[in-house]
């Protein structure tokens, strides 16, 4: 049979840009979004909130409402800090801000509307093929959107998979969204934060030491890992096993994974530059553990000497692209490429890149899968904890689950939260 035509457009152009100018905006308090924007169908829910589709009554523009219930304090500082982050961005590969408003129960972000789906979605997708040459555009783009991040003193400390969004269901235009976790950043001062996703954080965060615009970079090198061979370096069965993972990290990994067969030396050199530590990796999957426990074990203990020549996935990947993900993964800060330096690497800036299709989707779908049996286990084991405290005699001190973290961890919706961020 002929293969039909892909219905995506390879576009090298750059993403366009949101459908509104600079703005002053200000959070409209008491105000009820209703007699603003009218609100339509439910785009997405999750830990935080709502977000519908919404069209402002004065322009006509489609947009987005992010609808974040408050149910402390702490929970309206951590939304207007969001908002304040938002509000300095202005660049076509991160999501923009258009209004926000603030009652007694809730705070909404209006925010731009993106009709497309999460980059691994669209990885996946029957009619779409990966190629390198794809890899390096949404690579790219990412680069410069956190390029522009760190040249407006911000740190985005969330950068994942999930994050990075496709603008439309089309083209390979990429935004990065979400920054709840984001931190403005002064280098003359020590920043120290305790949250984020264990199978994307970098040592630093897990090891409670000071974070840098370095810290971002890290992240970079994981996702570029997983989105070329479907595979995740860190992950561990829990979070403990992720966090040790990374932790005792040393990046000697030879992409000899099938999966990197076809990668091109270029892109094995861009990630082998960003994941760098100097300490122990265990497994495959660099990171992704059974649950959120061993996953950052997986990442506190690397070391990255990983081997891509032992993983069928690395077949079609490039030396450059697999320099690129090494040199991402660099435990220490100061051997990190920048995403300055991202964007001068042979991989990203070389015209001429592979476009033999990347045959990643089946170890895709077995760490998407792993991920949600990983996420549901958690569910089953917080409600058979929470059936036991419910046992115990309120005198009685709770059961302690095994840690080798010794930090008060909480798990929601793949983001663990340490609950502390300190600027010294």
């Amino acid at each position: 049979d002929e293969e039909l035509p892909s219905p995506y457009v390879i576009a090298s152009d750059l993403p366009p840009p949101a459908p509104f100018g600079e703005r002053d905006i200000s959070v409209r308090k008491d105000a009820k979004i209703a007699d603003h924007y009218h609100l339509r169908e439910v785009l997405a829910t999750g830990r935080f909130g709502v977000v519908k589709r919404c069209v402002e009554k004065r322009l006509g523009l489609v947009l987005a409402a992010k609808t974040i219930k408050i149910h402390s304090p702490q929970d309206r500082v951590d939304v207007r800090m969001e908002i304040d982050v938002m509000k300095s961005l202005n660049h076509r590969n991160l999501l923009r801000i258009y209004d926000a408003f603030e009652t007694r129960k809730e705070m909404t972000l209006v925010i731009e509307y993106i009709a497309g789906h999460e980059l691994l979605e669209r990885v996946l997708d029957d009619n779409y093929h990966l190629t390198e040459k794809d890899g390096v555009m949404f690579m790219r783009q990412v680069c410069e959107g956190v390029r522009y991040m760190h040249a407006n003193g911000i740190i985005h400390l969330d950068l994942k998979p999930e994050n990075i969004m496709c603008v439309d269901t089309k083209t390979n235009h990429v935004k990065i969204i979400d920054f709840g976790l984001a931190r403005r950043h002064n280098p003359k001062k020590l920043l120290q934060v305790a949250f984020g996703t264990p199978e994307f954080c970098a040592p630093e965060i897990l090891n409670y030491t000071n974070v840098s615009y370095m810290t971002d970079m890290w992240s970079v090198g994981v996702i570029t890992f997983v989105v070329l061979s479907g595979l995740s370096p860190f992950l561990g069965e829990d979070d403990t096993e992720t966090m040790n993972n990374v932790v005792e990290f040393c990046w000697d990994y030879e992409f000899e994974d099938e999966e990197w067969n076809d990668i091109s030396t270029e892109a094995k050199d861009f990630i082998s530059k960003l994941l760098v530590y100097n300490l122990g990796l265990t497994g495959l999957s660099p990171f992704l553990g059974e649950d959120d426990f061993l996953t950052m074990g997986n990442i506190v203990d690397f070391c990255w000497d990983y081997d891509y020549s032992a993983d069928k996935e690395w077949e079609t990947v490039s030396d450059d692209a697999k320099d690129f993900i090494t040199k991402c993964l660099v435990y220490n800060l100061g051997g990190r490429m920048s995403a300055e330096d991202c964007l001068r690497h042979r991989w990203l800036a070389r015209g001429q890149k592979k476009e033999e299709i990347i045959n990643n989707k089946e170890a895709l779908r077995k760490y998407l899968i792993r991920k949600k049996w990983k996420k549901a286990g958690l569910a089953v084991r917080g409600a058979i904890r929470l059936a036991r405290l419910a046992s115990f005699p309120a005198t009685a001190p709770a059961p302690r689950p095994p840690s080798t973290i010794e930090r008060p961890l909480k798990k929601d919706g793949g983001t663990t939260s340490m609950e502390k961020a300190e600027e010294i």
